[in-house]
């Protein structure tokens, strides 16, 4: 059950937008989520905001997402978004499935403006989608346990490009699967506020995260 995710969505996106912009880049996030032993289907979105002062136009993505917990099963990425329109919508050359990997601890997710020359322009501070990931969580996992999920930082597995075919510079903020026991009180809703609030906090402190230009990464 995606608890966080359908209880938040509008609040997610709002936290966001007020994140300091972070050199002049975009940023690609994990949407943080909840869920249950034994739960299957649950989902979340990895997000794209542009934290220019400009417009950025947007041709194609490929991303991986990871978690070394092996109670959360990644089972694949689609552009069925939930909590931000996809970035491609109406204009896929991949969909509706995005991922090449098989079932696993690391998701990928790619795709391309499927008309000749075209491209998605993300206005300032604008919010998207790159892909739905979905996974699958183990009977035996431990509620308050959780799995944090990365956004693997090599080139050649995350990337954006822009209208030309050229890299484009970003910063990325890690998300998680927490692990919660069947809701049935007003409990499960406010861990879901209580891990909202400590993602948005960890969002404001890394304004120094890594950041990607061109393939060179630095602190």
């Amino acid at each position: 059950m995606k608890l966080l995710g359908n209880l938040t969505p509008v609040m997610l996106l709002a936290a966001l937008a007020l994140l300091p912009a972070r050199g002049g880049t975009l940023l690609l996030s994990v949407e943080p989520v909840l869920a249950t032993p034994g739960s299957t289907g649950d989902n979340f979105d990895v997000l794209i905001q542009n934290q220019t002062a400009g417009t950025v136009d947007i041709s194609g993505f490929s991303f991986e997402v990871d978690t070394v917990n092996t109670a959360v099963t990644f089972t694949g990425t689609t552009f069925n978004t939930v909590t931000g329109t996809y970035i491609f919508a109406g204009n896929s050359l991949f969909g509706p499935n995005l991922n090449l990997n098989a079932p696993g601890q690391a998701m990928d997710g790619e795709d391309l403006a499927a008309a000749p020359g075209s491209f998605t322009a993300l206005a300032p501070n604008e919010i998207l989608a790159l892909g739905n990931v979905s996974f699958d969580v183990a009977g035996n996992a431990v509620p308050g346990s959780t799995a944090a999920v990365t956004i693997n930082s090599a080139p050649a597995l995350t990337s954006i490009t822009d209208n030309n075919g050229d890299s484009l510079a970003f910063s990325l903020l890690s998300g998680s699967v927490t692990i919660v026991p069947e809701p049935g009180t007003f409990w499960g809703a406010g861990l879901a506020l209580v891990v909202w609030m400590r993602w948005l906090a960890s969002a404001r402190r890394r304004r120094t995260t890594s950041r990607c230009d061109g393939g060179n990464w630095a602190s």
